[in-house]
């Protein structure tokens, strides 16, 4: 196996990559589900409790936070760490997006040069595609700086500093401080993007896009996390 996770606490993987072992990534799979109606966005509970149970190689657990119950299951394939959602609902929703979050605190080839009280380095090796290549820094430099897609909808919560400018592919990379490779995450269609560089968790955010589902209805949306050379 390539690649190996274990579960650290709630809906919390500790992620390794045998090619670059000396880096450990902590992901949690879910931090909240955000929904977006009328212009406004709303979480549905930060931070709920979640219990991922071992099935073989993978944890699969779930969570329902206001008629909304999302499972969630992971695995590793090769070099590439898979994420499935599936989404089913009990009422009319808004625009769903999941919070997940990629942690950098214990990959230290990878976390951001400390400056004072933030680590807004790491905004320098964050790419979007928009549509050329361009680093997450060059969009306004903010701790907690964030993007939106092309077309997509605008998720006013929270801290986040949305870039004018917006991005054209559901893709992003986090590049190493040295050496070629890099952590890219997609596989599913996204609305937003953003990294909290304010702290030492020096986190990544791809946001899996449900989008707007009526009662008793459901989607399912797959994450991919892989790292290339």
């Amino acid at each position: 196996m390539k690649l190996s996770i274990a579960s650290k606490k709630g809906a919390e993987l500790r992620v390794i990559w045998n090619a670059d072992s000396r880096n450990e990534f902590r992901l949690a799979l879910y931090e909240t589900m955000l929904e977006t109606t009328g212009g406004k966005t709303k979480d549905l509970g930060m931070f709920p409790s979640i219990t991922l149970q071992n099935v073989g190689t993978g944890f699969r657990g779930s969570i329902t936070q206001r008629g909304v119950t999302t499972q969630m299951e992971v695995w590793p394939e090769g070099e590439t760490l898979l994420v499935k959602y599936t989404v089913t609902v009990s009422r009319n929703t808004g625009l769903l997006q999941i919070h997940p979050c990629l942690m950098t605190t214990y990959a230290p080839d990878y976390i951001g040069k400390r400056r004072g009280t933030d680590y807004c380095e790491m905004g320098n090796r964050i790419m979007l595609a928009m549509p050329e290549t361009t680093a997450l820094s060059r969009l306004g430099g903010d701790r907690h700086q964030a993007a939106s897609r092309k077309g997509g909808w605008v998720a006013a919560w929270a801290w986040w500093v949305y870039a004018r400018k917006r991005f054209t592919r559901s893709i992003v990379e986090l590049r190493r401080r040295s050496g070629s490779r890099r952590v890219v995450i997609d596989g599913c269609a996204t609305t937003h993007i953003s990294s909290n560089m304010g702290d030492k968790r020096s986190c990544l955010h791809h946001f899996p896009q449900i989008g707007a589902l009526a009662a008793g209805k459901s989607k399912t949306v797959t994450q991919r996390y892989r790292l290339l050379a």
